[in-house]
């Protein structure tokens, strides 16, 4: 009962900010984008594989912002070993699943030219996060929350299963191959 009314509140706050926001999105080509923000649920067992993916992109001289949400008790990990992260978990959220830096403008102060969302199902707080961050072009997957994004890799299609990585891997191939004309 309490996720349904947490997904209708989110979706009531999703058509507001896109009512308000109409025309402001645009496409960003690869080359293009300078700042990125990356979210993504935390795993410690995937964290080498997080920061290939940062390093990768900081190769590619891009600025890159990295937030990962931990569905756990983040007293049960040492922070301090994931130093390219910001690391968040429930007891950042408000009783809704929104994440309460968000409400403090921490996330709208910045401006980003990309954000892509790596995460595998749909998480509420990185919902939230794509939804109120200012971001030229927001990537993701299908089953990361369709609604937020701009640009969608659609992770039902093929039999192969998708983790993070084949995920970025699909955002990045497309980004380079498509042009735009501006």
């Amino acid at each position: 009962m309490i996720k349904q009314l947490n997904h209708f509140l989110f979706r009531r706050r999703l058509s507001k900010v896109k009512a308000s926001k109409a025309g402001e999105q645009r496409f960003v080509t690869y080359e293009k984008a300078r700042m990125i923000f990356l979210l993504f649920e935390f795993d410690p067992d995937k964290y080498a594989e997080f920061t290939k993916i940062i390093d990768s992109l900081r190769r590619d001289g891009k600025k890159v912002t990295a937030w990962a949400y931990y569905a756990k008790d983040l007293k049960k990990i040492d922070v301090s070993q994931y130093p390219q992260l910001f690391i968040f978990d429930k007891k950042s959220l408000d009783l809704f699943g929104k994440p309460l830096f968000v409400q403090k403008k921490k996330v709208r102060d910045q401006s980003f030219d990309l954000l892509i969302n790596l995460s595998l199902r749909p998480a509420l707080p990185l919902m939230y996060i794509g939804l109120y961050t200012r971001a030229s072009c927001k990537a993701g997957s299908s089953v990361a929350g369709r609604e937020v994004f701009d640009f969608i890799i659609d992770s039902s299609a093929g039999n192969e299963a998708l983790d993070e990585k084949s995920i970025f891997e699909h955002i990045i191939f497309y980004l380079k191959k498509i042009q735009t004309t501006d």
